[in-house]
């Protein structure tokens, strides 16, 4: 399912999905990427890390119903590991 889209400075953006019936949470969240990284600008990567993340923490949070700060949620290529 969609959680939600965000967009970058340099209009570089991500479609982001949870499976919330994921066995393993590493595979629960994967972020669609029209550019993947490691090849983003500066300001992209700052955005992101300051910006995107937090918000697909509060997502995935709210969407899982779970109650204080999630442990971690970590970028890896085109997917988001979640550890709760």
């Amino acid at each position: 399912m969609l959680i939600g889209s965000w967009r970058c400075p340099s209009s570089n953006g991500c479609d982001v999905y949870l499976d919330p019936r994921s066995v393993y949470p590493e595979q629960a969240v994967t972020c669609a990427w029209a550019v993947e990284p490691p090849h983003w600008t500066l300001a992209d990567a700052t955005h992101y890390a300051e910006t995107i993340r937090p918000k697909i923490r509060r997502r995935v949070r709210e969407y899982l119903e779970l109650v204080g700060p999630m442990a971690w949620i970590e970028l890896i290529g085109p997917i988001v590991r979640v550890s709760v």
